[in-house]
Order: C-alpha cells, then structure tokens, then sequence
C-alpha cells in the first residue's frame, strides 16, 4: 500500500489513490523492507530508482522508543522537509514495545495520537493477538486489547490466513469504514522469474457500486487535515448546499 500511494498505482490493481510522498518507519530492520519494495516495484513496472524522492524508508529500530520527543520532532522535520503525505509504520506493536507500555493500557495509544497530529494519513500495522487460531478472522477486539489504538482508527484493515496450510494467500476484511466497506477478498503472493514478487486478488465478492471505494480512499487521505477541515467550512458557508 506505501508503494502504491507513493506511485499512484491503484491499490490491489482496482482502489485508486492520490501520489503522495511516502515515510515508512521500519521498526524492525530496513534491509529486508527495502528489498521487498524494490522485488514489488519491478514486478510492477517501476524502477526502482524512480521511487527516489517517492518512497523513505527510516530505521527505528536503532533509536530506540518512537514515542520520545526527540524522535517525534525528527518525523514532523522529515515530514515537513520532503512534503510528505503518508506515514507507514511497520509495525506498531514493535515501536511500543521499546516504550514499555503494555497493550492493555491506555498509554499504548499514545504514539498514535501523537502521529495523528501531523497531519497526515497514518498507515500502521498492528499486529493482532497472537492466540488466535489459523483460519478464523480477527477483530478489532484483537487489535490493543484495551481497544485504545482502534479507538484512534478511521479505517480497520484485518488480515489473516485464511488456511494454515497456505502461507501465501492472505484475506483481507474490513473490520472498520467510515462511510464505505469493501467486501473481503484474498490475496496470493508469488515470486516472478526474474526475481520480482507479486500480489493478486484471487477471490472477490461482487460490489453494488465499485466507484465508491477509490472516492473514498481519496476522502481519507485528507480526512483529519487542514485541507480536509477548510473544505468542511467552506462547505457549510456555501448557501447553495443550505
């Protein structure tokens, strides 16, 4: 999703979203994200030189808890240096964990509300409770298990194996919309002869409307920002939406 966000690319092949410049955190090493992207973006069409400028991939996992100050001030520096529209952090659970707060806390939400005040769209995953079986879907119960971290959430993406066996395909649910769900769908990951991966939706439900999702992806990009809280007012001193 960084990578498509940082080129445009349709999110899956089918969910349009804007081109913005991406920061991904890496909370536990940069070496192997970095080649992951660079094997995503070939099987795509895109060199990975050309994510440049596009795509910054940080290394967390030597500074320590994210949630310092120090730290926070340096993301808002970047974020504000290379005009960048979307944070990935990979993952949450990993970046809590050098602050020593437990999930069932309230404190564990405190890095997300202080990303939140960037401004900014906030990618992070989360991993769920480690208890849950293979083949059954999680919840947000199962995200934070105080619910603080979900609480913060516009939008919940939950992903699991659908079979134990199959460590390849991922299903993909939407545990929380603001406005519009997708249906659930997998997704099968394999490696390309020349050394490319890729990701392709194997199973979808059919959609009443598949032009609302790309809208919607667009609303949430802004959804929480300045841009997002002028067009509100404009939009409510407009006599002609009286």
């Amino acid at each position: 999703m960084c990578l498509c966000f940082a080129t445009g690319a349709p999110i899956f092949g089918e969910y349009a979203c804007d081109a913005m410049k991406v920061l991904l955190i890496d909370c536990e090493g940069r070496l192997l994200t970095t080649h992951r992207i660079r094997r995503m973006a070939r099987t795509m069409g895109i060199a990975p030189g050309d994510l440049r400028d596009r795509l910054y991939v940080v290394d967390a996992s030597t500074v320590g808890a994210i949630s310092e100050i120090s730290n926070l001030l340096a993301i808002e520096q970047i974020v504000n240096e290379h005009e960048i529209g979307m944070i990935g952090l990979d993952s949450y659970t990993t970046a809590m964990l050098a602050a020593n707060i437990e999930a069932n806390s309230p404190q564990y939400a405190s890095l997300a509300q202080l990303l939140g005040r960037l401004g900014v769209l906030v990618l992070a995953v989360a991993h769920a409770n480690k208890g849950i079986a293979d083949g059954n879907e999680p919840s947000l119960n199962d995200i934070a298990y105080s619910g603080a971290v979900v609480a913060l959430s516009q939008t919940a993406i939950m992903v699991h194996y659908p079979d134990a066996q199959d460590r390849d395909t991922v299903r993909l649910t939407c545990g929380r919309a603001p406005e519009t769900r997708f249906e659930g769908f997998d997704v099968r990951f394999h490696d390309e002869a020349e050394g490319g991966l890729s990701l392709h939706p194997v199973t979808r439900a059919a959609r009443a409307d598949v032009k609302q999702p790309p809208e919607v992806i667009r609303r949430l990009a802004r959804a929480g920002t300045n841009a997002d809280l002028v067009e509100r007012l404009l939009a409510d001193m407009d006599p002609t939406n009286a």
